[in-house]
């Protein structure tokens, strides 16, 4: 049985993360940033190696790709933040935000694009393919 899933609990999870990506922009460390990439991208690819040894290969593209067309997107945008933020950290907070309002909008819509689908629309595309 699939459990039914909070859009807004992992909107808030995602723009959680994507704060945090842009944080690290601010405290002026691009190593760290890489790392932070890294340590994503690998842990995106163990999920999803996890799915696929349990399951088909189906069910692993359609759990993901419906939302991932979304999120994926939006955590670039945090990296390109991230990056903004590090190359000029000397730069007010308000004027950063001003500089790049249109990035943020867009980061936050689609975070939320994705959330409403991987909360209500996944759900109901993968129930069929899961054995009882």
């Amino acid at each position: 049985m699939i459990e039914k899933i909070n859009t807004l609990s992992i909107f808030l999870h995602n723009f959680l993360v994507c704060f945090l990506i842009i944080l690290v922009g601010f405290m002026g460390s691009r190593l760290f940033m890489i790392l932070l990439l890294v340590y994503q991208v690998t842990f995106i690819g163990l999920q999803i190696y996890m799915v696929l040894m349990s399951s088909s290969v189906l069910f692993t593209v359609l759990s993901i790709v419906p939302h991932g067309v979304f999120e994926i997107p939006a955590v670039a945008i945090a990296y390109i933040l991230g990056l903004r933020a590090c190359k000029h950290e000397d730069l007010p907070l308000g004027l950063f935000l001003r500089q790049n309002i249109k990035l943020i909008v867009l980061m936050i819509a689609l975070l939320g694009v994705a959330a409403y689908i991987e909360a209500n629309i996944t759900p109901t595309i993968i129930r069929p393919l899961i054995k009882h």
